[in-house]
């Protein structure tokens, strides 16, 4: 009986010296193999999974995001610093683009980061609070791995159909759409009015004179409507290339018959793209 209680005795420590040695290892791995550092990435607010093609942020959620804003952890070393955010308007809420440079953890195997032990990996999504303001991100960029498109500016010219007089009015020569950060994306280089084209017709039903038979038909009252406005424009606009495609605010394509959406100074206008290389 002792003989078995001593071999009972002899096996948990030979257990407890295996679960020793394992933490060993998993302690010498996590120190040893990953390295902390900082890396410089591109983020995408949103509201979750890019998949579930979540809607924007709301304004006050992306009014308190700046420049220089910093999130810490429980040691109070930094592991967010914003380096720079756009900010577009989608009307009552914002496009936020934030270059941000994290503290990650690098398997020196595998070569790939982790953040807050979570996988860094391009599409992931991530949480942030940087200002004190919760936040979750995709990420699109990553130092190393896929830098982001740089900003070009390309003119173009637009068309806005069938809107009011005093809509056209509130657009002018010279306005400017911003990123938040005082950066210029939209400049409005030239404007041209005219009466809406609107073709409206009536049934022909009367005689013609000489003719024995009523000459049945449509006829044309107008061909353009005095009441409504087409606002032809050419902008200066931001976009960012990707493959052979260039997108506005990183989200809307810039190709013929595309629209855009572009919040100026006094309106907001959903336009439609009729020219890539406009002669001014």
């Amino acid at each position: 009986m002792k003989q078995i209680l001593k071999n009972k005795k002899r096996g948990w420590f030979f257990i407890l010296i295996i679960t020793a040695l394992a933490l060993c290892v998993f302690v010498f791995t996590s120190f040893f193999l990953q390295k902390k550092t900082y890396i410089t990435t591109d983020l995408f607010i949103t509201g979750g999974e890019w998949w579930w093609d979540t809607i924007n942020p709301p304004y006050w959620l992306g009014d308190p995001v700046v420049r220089g804003a910093v999130e810490y952890d429980v040691t109070g070393k930094k592991v967010v610093e914003v380096l720079s955010v756009q900010k577009f308007d989608d009307r009552n809420r914002k496009i936020l683009v934030v270059k941000a440079r994290l503290l990650v953890s690098k398997d020196l195997r595998t070569k790939k980061y982790r953040f807050k032990q979570n996988p860094l990996e391009i599409g992931a999504t991530i949480a942030i609070s940087p200002g004190n303001t919760q936040m979750y991100a995709n990420v699109i960029g990553i130092q190393g791995v896929q830098e982001f498109g740089q900003q070009n500016k390309q003119t173009i010219m637009v068309r806005w159909y069938n809107v009011f007089p005093w809509q056209a009015d509130a657009i002018q020569v010279g306005d400017t759409m911003t990123n938040g950060s005082g950066g210029e994306v939209v400049r409005v280089v030239k404007k041209e009015e005219n009466f809406a084209e609107k073709t409206i017709i009536t049934e022909n039903t009367q005689s013609i004179y000489g003719v024995p038979y009523k000459q049945i038909g449509q006829l044309v009252l107008l061909r353009s409507d005095p009441l409504l406005r087409d606002v032809t424009l050419i902008l200066d606009i931001l976009t960012t290339r990707s493959g052979n495609e260039n997108f506005f605010n990183y989200t809307q394509v810039v190709k013929i018959g595309e629209p855009l959406y572009i919040s100026l100074p006094r309106i907001n206008i959903n336009a439609l793209t009729i020219s890539l290389s406009p002669s001014l």
